[in-house]
């Protein structure tokens, strides 16, 4: 079973590799409109012969390049949802055997007490039956606990905050503010909410964004996730966003405004 540690840096290192094939892709692209071709329209003129204007086989070359490379991306984003899934389900993992390891513990050592108490009850009542001093051992141990309780879930908080933060990964200065989300879309799937302020959408954070770099990054992702970290209501936690086309206007659904 793969640990959460093991699958977060996965995504990292995916994630990272995702931003730099992007990166690729556009600048081939720029260079294909440098040549004055698109990744459309024919190579040949109006008497079938290799145009004269342009770098024909130049522009092949860079056509099946820019081809590859989005095939790879395609791949990629498909190892990114998986690799997130499985980051997913190894938090859940250790949270749920965390959870049992502390009530084997809770159990051992409630064993133990009410033992402790059984024991004192019988020494200072020896008239008492066995039964009866093992029943009011178990009654004075369960009411113990539950004066207890409350300042033990008051303590659990902390560290599941902790580990809410530290699945958002690093943290930066939000630089977008969900204003509205709309029913049956995308965000609203995603858990996106009101208010909710955006410090990573996928690769993108406030010191490399640039005026087109969501749009694009959208644009590229349709029904593929995005990673979104955001700021709610003081703690820093995750969705999983997937651009894809639905009743309304765009891919995701939601108004985005810049803070």
């Amino acid at each position: 079973r793969m640990a959460a540690t093991e699958a977060k840096k996965m995504v990292v290192d995916l994630m990272r590799e995702k931003k730099e094939l992007e990166e690729e892709i556009e600048q081939l692209q720029k260079e294909l409109k440098g040549m004055g071709a698109g990744m459309s329209g024919s190579m040949v003129d109006k008497d079938g012969f290799p145009r004269s204007d342009v770098d024909v086989h130049g522009v092949m070359h860079l056509r099946n390049k820019i081809i590859r490379r989005r095939n790879d991306f395609s791949t990629l984003m498909q190892n990114i949802e998986k690799a997130m899934l499985s980051y997913h389900k190894a938090l859940k993992d250790e949270e749920a055997e965390k959870k049992e390891k502390n009530k084997k513990i809770a159990r051992e050592r409630m064993k133990k007490e009410v033992l402790r108490v059984h024991s004192e009850l019988i020494r200072d009542n020896p008239n008492m039956e066995n039964s009866e001093a093992l029943q009011k051992a178990i009654r004075i141990v369960q009411n113990n606990n539950k004066k207890t309780l409350a300042p033990e879930s008051e303590a659990e908080t902390p560290r599941k905050e902790a580990k809410d933060a530290t699945a958002a990964g690093p943290s930066y200065p939000p630089f977008l503010r969900v204003e509205r989300v709309w029913e049956d879309s995308p965000s609203e799937a995603a858990g996106l909410k009101p208010n909710d302020e955006v410090f990573r959408f996928g690769s993108i954070n406030k010191s490399n964004l640039k005026a087109d770099s969501l749009a694009k990054l959208v644009g590229h992702s349709e029904n593929q996730p995005i990673e979104v970290a955001l700021r709610r209501n003081g703690k820093d936690v995750v969705v999983v966003l997937v651009p894809k086309r639905w009743s309304g206007r765009g891919l995701l659904g939601c108004f985005l405004k810049p803070i």
